[in-house]
Parts: structure tokens; C-alpha cells; sequence
């Protein structure tokens, strides 16, 4: 069984563990220590939220949610920035558990929408996302400008 709960300080390793593999996932290489401080941050602002899976008592997956704002809908919005799975236990359930806590979060919030954005290959969660309800954008562009340190692209 599966079961999804907000992450607390006393899940930063098991965090760090997980969120290094998405990082990976994305060719993406932080020291640890970064990685950590950035996390133990996370675990403990106020804008956004860090969502962990549990399958047989190791956590197993995350998702971390940021809270925003849509202007053309006058309301707020949440974007679902993180969402990775340990790839030993993927099937068993983790990823659409924390795609399903995250949009419950954001409903419970009062958000209008959670958006999320994924690589053009990861076909496994674009079927996952739209499974789940999520609709491709095809009128939009997406960009970004780098405008700190370490950032190829956003």
C-alpha cells in the first residue's frame, strides 16, 4: 500500500536521496550539500509544499508543489514543479498517489489549476499526467531566461 503525506524535517535524507535522482533524471549534478540546504529550505518556507510517497515503510517518491498566482484567472494556481519516483519502485502506485495529493492539496488551498511541465520523451508521465486529468497546452509557449548562476535553462 501506498500512502502520500506532506514530508517533515526528520524525511530530509530520504528527500535528498529521492530528489538527487530526479536531479539525475534531468542531467542534473548538485553536491549534496546544496542539494540538502536547498530542501531543509523547502521543508521549511511557507510556498510550497513537499509531498512524499511511502510504499512498505521507505518513502519512495516526492512531488514539491509551489504556490503562484494566475492573472487571467483572478485566482490562485499551483504548479506541480517536481515529481519523481524511485525507479526500483515504480508500478507500484507512488506517482499518480502523489499527482492525486497534490491536486487535493491545491483544491484544498483554493487554487484554480495545478500546471506542471515535463520533457518532450517522458512519455511515461505525460500518460500518467493525462490520465490524471492535466490537458496538453498546444497554444502556449513556454520560455525562460537565465538570469542566475547555474541555470542552462529554466
Amino acid at each position: 500500500m501506498t500512502t502520500v503525506r506532506r514530508a517533515t524535517p526528520s524525511d530530509l535524507d530520504a528527500v535528498t536521496a529521492l530528489f538527487t535522482g530526479y536531479l539525475r533524471f534531468y542531467r542534473r549534478e548538485h553536491p549534496t550539500d546544496a542539494v540538502r540546504r536547498f530542501l531543509a529550505e523547502r521543508l521549511g518556507a511557507t510556498d510550497g509544499v513537499v509531498l512524499v510517497a511511502e510504499h512498505d515503510g521507505a518513502l519512495v517518491g516526492l512531488a514539491q508543489c509551489y504556490r503562484t498566482w494566475s492573472s487571467l484567472s483572478l485566482a490562485p494556481a499551483w504548479v506541480l514543479n517536481d515529481l519523481f519516483v524511485d525507479p526500483r519502485t515504480r508500478g507500484t502506485g507512488a506517482g499518480r498517489a502523489l499527482v492525486r495529493a497534490a491536486k487535493q492539496e491545491a483544491a484544498r488551498a483554493g487554487a484554480g489549476y495545478v500546471a506542471l511541465e515535463t520533457e518532450r520523451t517522458n512519455v511515461v508521465g505525460q500518460t500518467l499526467y493525462a490520465s490524471e486529468g492535466f490537458v496538453l497546452d498546444d497554444e502556449n509557449l513556454h520560455y525562460a531566461a537565465p538570469v542566475g548562476h547555474d541555470v542552462e535553462k529554466a
